[in-house]
């Protein structure tokens, strides 16, 4: 008998059982769409092409033509129309889900009277630095060892928030002096949607340019009104390369965090701090690399909604950082916006001092899906003894897009002079003594900043700027560009930095950076990378550098052993670690070259007096939480990233968001079936409050 009689068949059932679907239960939100048989593509996960998801109806007619005609649809593909799929491996289930709308909306927990001012406590944040200097280089130094200490100290007493900043530096100082500096009293004001404020601080408006300065101010908060939701981030992707820990930074602010496993992954709905400002998010890989995005996010915060305002009023003395209070001049400062319809806003302002005046005027408009776009002039007068009356004025451009489907987002801020001689009251009061504010040669004309910011796929992002400034007469006109490109795979991963300057009067100049990380686990070393970098710029020419880095004790410890040698410069070494615990972080540090070595050593965290006693805790926001467990010390809290209570019960959450819902689950230690939900304590704390959670269970 032919063997091949049988062999044939057999391998026609082998070929049908490997292609063989499985079936999969699939539902969008509440709604329970069927348990269909689904094949699984290459990549592991249960295959569904656009003609599936119209027929359950998770894309419409409108929107079908922004996913691939043919093939199998990727996760990433419906991340641009705001929808996500999870699958659960244990019970082969499938849920599509439409993410939520950022517009403003209504919810009652949001409230005025729901709105928590936190209990009264001392709140101090601590950043001690010593260094050890030894080698010819440091032989001019007055002392060998340097510590430098800063606190950021406060008191919360009911509405009112108590804050100031205290340094020591004993390179530079005598062993006992203390200098203090942005000491200030504010509080909410919830009436009027509006916050006082006594003291030093920075006078940041949405019309005028910012400055230092002591006195008063009463300025309205878009956060505080209790119909809004909040700036919500609808969505972020990346890859992870390893179990690693996201976080997502506004501003420099966290204002997320969270762990993921290797792969690609998505965060949804993030709240942030403020409708503007830059998005970060940091990728923190268990071989102790770090991955810095730039997250495709843009917002003008001087366009309201209709009917919305927002205003400022300040009254004081600018502050300049050498303290020279006697000769700083002293001013008056208003401005207002208005949202005029669900479009346009209009927003202006004027600052007034001796011998000073400044105004400002202009609209702004939402453009729908092209972006969001302020124009508005400015002019300033001063009244000069030496230079008689300097005028200036200058036209300013804002112009923000994000374009959803590919992942991206652009920034233009432009600037023309009409009259170059503008003084901003930085300028003014920076100059008051030698009553000399402008200068020929200094004649600008216009300036300006464009960048792109784009994520490609999952595990590449791409970042490019371009600065451009013209002056008349000799100065001429000068540029910069700039370009960022990172690529993060399992097996290779790499930056790319190049900068470019183009100057009038001289040589033009050229920086090229890239950096290689190669993980070592095919090499049976788990949570370490090789680091391999080459540099080159005007100066030093080309500088090679090779390193090692990692991540250990549950991501906690990282570690960076690098070497650089430059074709100008001789070979120097450094050396770091740095290790993370729930109370703080402290790190050791090692440089040493020809004729150096630099030893140093940090710590850094936050310690909190309440009526209970003292807790230690990491670096706190501007909103934080205290929470206590008493049937749970020494205990994970549920969804937070390294909060773990002390052994008396009670630990820090820092960073809350002001005036939005938060969270904290109340089941240590415990196991909810799917689809349970969970049980959580809310709160909606005040600017600068600490939000006490008790938990229960």
């Amino acid at each position: 008998m032919n063997k091949s009689l049988f062999v044939f068949p057999g391998l026609l059932m082998a070929a049908w059982f490997a292609n063989a679907g499985e079936y999969f239960y699939i539902s969008q939100g509440d709604r329970d769409i069927g348990h269909i048989e689904l094949d699984m593509a290459d990549d592991g996960f249960p295959c569904f092409d656009r003609q599936k998801l119209m027929e359950w109806e998770i894309l419409s007619p409108t929107n079908m033509s922004e996913v691939p005609e043919t093939g199998c649809i990727k996760v990433k593909d419906l991340y641009p129309l705001n929808i996500t799929v999870t699958l659960i491996d244990k019970v082969n289930f499938l849920f599509f889900t439409f993410l939520e709308s950022t517009e403003v909306k209504a919810d009652p927990r949001l409230a005025i009277e729901y709105r928590d001012e936190g209990i009264p406590a001392i709140l101090i944040n601590y950043d001690v630095n010593y260094k050890k200097y030894h080698g010819e280089r440091y032989i001019r130094r007055k002392r060998k060892d340097n510590l430098v200490v800063e606190l950021e100290s406060g008191i919360n007493y009911q509405h009112w928030r108590l804050r100031s900043r205290q340094f020591h530096d004993n390179e530079d100082m005598l062993q006992q002096r203390i200098r203090f500096s942005d000491l200030y009293a504010e509080r909410d004001i919830p009436e009027i949607n509006s916050r006082l404020h006594f003291g030093e601080g920075y006078n940041n408006t949405f019309y005028l340019d910012p400055f230092p300065y002591r006195g008063i101010k009463l300025s309205s908060d878009d956060n505080m009104f209790p119909s809004s939701q909040g700036p919500v981030l609808p969505w972020v992707y990346g890859v992870a390369t390893s179990d690693a820990e996201v976080e997502i930074r506004q501003n420099g602010q966290p204002v997320y965090r969270t762990m993921v496993q290797a792969g690609d992954f998505v965060l949804r709905n993030i709240k942030l701090f403020d409708k503007s400002g830059s998005i970060t998010m940091m990728v923190r890989e268990s071989d102790g690399s770090i991955i810095y995005y730039d997250v495709p996010w843009s917002r003008l915060d001087n366009i309201l909604d209709k009917d919305m305002w927002k205003y400022d009023i300040s009254f004081g003395k600018f502050m300049s950082s050498e303290r020279m209070e006697e000769s700083n001049p002293i001013f008056f400062q208003g401005g207002a916006g208005y949202g005029l319809t669900a479009q346009s806003s209009l927003f202006g302002g004027a600052l007034i001092s001796q011998n000073y005046y400044s105004h400002s005027l202009g609209i702004g408009q939402r453009l729908n899906q092209f972006g969001d776009v302020t124009f508005n002039h400015q002019y300033s007068s001063i009244t000069s003894a030496e230079q008689g009356k300097v005028n200036g004025e200058k036209l300013r451009l804002h112009y923000v897009a994000n374009f959803n489907k590919a992942n991206a987002s652009i920034r233009l801020n432009g600037e023309y002079y009409l009259q170059p001689h503008f003084n901003d009251f930085n300028n003014y009061a920076y100059n008051a003594k030698t009553d000399y504010y402008c200068c020929d040669y200094y004649k600008k004309e216009y300036g300006f900043d464009f960048s792109l910011s784009a994520l490609i796929g999952t595990s590449q992002s791409l970042s490019l700027n371009i600065n451009q400034e013209k002056y008349k007469e000799d100065q001429g006109k000068r540029t910069f560009y700039s370009l960022k490109f990172m690529q993060n795979t399992v097996n290779l991963s790499y930056d790319l930095d190049l900068s470019y300057y183009q100057y009038p009067t001289q040589k033009n100049e050229m920086l090229f950076g890239i950096t290689f990380r190669i993980p070592l686990k095919r090499m049976g070393v788990d949570n370490t990378s090789l680091n391999l970098g080459y540099s080159y710029n005007p100066y030093d020419h080309y500088q090679t550098e090779l390193g090692v880095s990692g991540r250990h004790l549950d991501n906690n410890l990282n570690y960076r052993v690098t070497s650089r040698k430059g074709k100008q410069s001789k070979a120097s070494y450094q050396a770091s670690a740095n290790y993370r615990y729930a109370a703080g972080e402290s790190a050791i540090r090692y440089q040493s070259g020809t004729n150096y070595a630099l030893y140093s050593a940090n710590s850094s965290g936050s310690l909190v007096a309440h009526q209970a006693g003292i807790t230690l805790g990491p670096t706190l926001g501007d909103t934080n939480a205290l929470v206590y467990s008493k049937k749970h010390p020494n205990a994970t809290i549920p969804e937070q990233v390294d909060v773990v209570t002390d052994s008396r019960g009670y630990a820090i959450i820092p960073n809350l968001i002001p005036y939005q819902v938060n969270v904290v689950n109340d089941e240590i230690g415990q196991e909810r079936e799917f689809g349970e939900p969970a049980n959580e304590i809310v709160k909606v704390p005040t600017l600068g409050a600490l939000s006490y959670y008790e938990l229960l269970n």
